[in-house]
Order: C-alpha cells, then structure tokens, then sequence
C-alpha cells in the first residue's frame, strides 16, 4: 500500500501530543485546579491511540481473503519476534541488573521480569513498554482480526457491530469513573480498548479507498466528533476533581 501523507502527518502530530502529555503540568497546584491546564490536559489526553489508529490502517492491507491469513500471520509473528520480543528481552534484562548494580537492590525482580518477558504484562520497571506489550498480544490476535477486517458486506456489519459494543462499554467504564461507582470492568468485555482503534484504523482505510468519500466529509466528521467529546471530556475531569478529591 503506498504511504498515505495525511496518515503520516497523523504519526508526527501523535508524536507531539506524546511528548506533550509526558511534559505537562499538572492541572492541580497547591490544592487548587488550574483551568488553563485542565483545558491543555484535555486536548492531549488522548494520544497513543492514534499510533494503534495508524497501525489499523494499514495492518491488513495484504489480506483480500481468509486464504492470505496463515501467509500474513507467519511474517507478522516473525518480525514481531526479530524486531520487537527479542529487544525488549535484552532491555528487560539491562534494565534488571542496573537497578540491582546502581539503585543498591539486594536481588533482581525475576517474577516481574517473567511476567512482563512472556505473559507480556508491563508493570513496576517495565510500565512504560506497555505500548509494545500491548502491538504484540494484538499481533498474536491477529487471525482472528483479520477475519473481520475484510471489505466484505457480513464481516463489514459485523465489525461495526462490534466497535459500537466496545465503545459502549468504554462508556460505561468511564461513566463508572465520573459517579464513583464500580458494577463491573466493562472495559474488559471486547477484548483491550486498543482494539477498537485498531478497527478503526481499518475503516478509516476503507473510508480513504471509497473514491465517493471527499477528505472534506472526513474533516467535518472528525472535527465534529473531537468538539463533541472534547468538551465531554472536559466536563467530566471538572466533575471527578471537583466532586471525587483532587489527587483522581
């Protein structure tokens, strides 16, 4: 698939908003909500999705049928291995014996290191690697995606289905959040939240394809959509500081 300039001007602006959100003040000082801040906080909010939004763009170019599957798996997995498992073993393993040689730690965390190494689970020292935990069991999962991402009129209605199902448990989850309540994780239900990114990336693909659509109605769609749940947003970190502490 040729490369698509306004999705890898999407990559460079989610690189900005990452390094934003890792450098931003916090919108409480001294006990008090700063506004300006707060406002800031919520337009970067959200900024790693949008690399699994790219990554859904283009992860299934290669499959036109349920037949390039196995092909497309094989390699997948491969480079995910070479390029991405092997690397973050090696730095797992540095990242171990600097925190015992420098930080004075009587003996290396083995049980997290297993767990972060094979079960792909990225807490205490490996928490900022989540992101690649996360590629990898998506990239394990891959089969089953990319039986529904074919532009195909059941598996289209299917997928669909599905990203409505999902968004609403993200919802609910939320939801859960802002009033202080905790009936179950809903957001555990259809699999990681990521995943719907990684859905829509793929119907962002089709979208670009259908020469019926004009990047205008994209615009206004994605303009409309960011307004709306932009200002949402905002209003419900008001109301978890205000209401629920401000150390939420």
């Amino acid at each position: 698939m040729k490369k698509n300039v306004s999705i890898e001007v999407l990559r460079i602006i989610a690189c900005i908003l990452v390094i934003m959100a890792h450098i931003q003040l916090h919108p409480v000082q001294d006990g008090i909500v700063i506004n300006g801040r707060l406002i800031f906080s919520a337009i970067i909010a959200d900024n790693v999705p949008i690399f699994f939004l790219i990554t859904g763009f283009y992860m299934f170019k290669d499959i036109k049928t349920d037949h390039d599957i196995l092909t497309v798996y094989r390699r997948k997995i491969k480079d995910v291995i070479i390029k991405l498992w092997i690397p973050a073993f090696i730095v797992a393993i540095i990242s171990c014996y600097l925190e015992k040689r420098f930080y004075g730690k009587e003996e290396i965390d083995w049980l997290q290191l297993w767990n972060f190494v094979f079960k792909l689970q990225a807490g205490g020292n490996f928490g900022h690697l989540w992101y690649i935990c996360t590629y990898i069991k998506i990239i394990i999962w891959f089969p089953l995606f990319a039986l529904l991402c074919q532009n195909q009129e059941i598996k289209n209605k299917i997928r669909r289905l599905f990203i409505i199902a999902s968004l609403s448990c993200v919802f609910l989850n939320d939801l859960e959040y802002v009033i202080g309540k905790d009936f179950t994780n809903f957001s555990d239900i259809f699999f990681n939240y990521h995943v719907i990114y990684i859905f829509l990336g793929y119907e962002l693909s089709l979208f670009l394809k259908d020469d019926k659509n004009e990047n205008s109605k994209l615009y206004v769609g994605g303009g409309s959509f960011y307004t709306k749940y932009y200002n949402e947003g905002l209003y419900a970190k008001n109301n978890v500081f205000y209401k629920w502490g401000l150390d939420r």
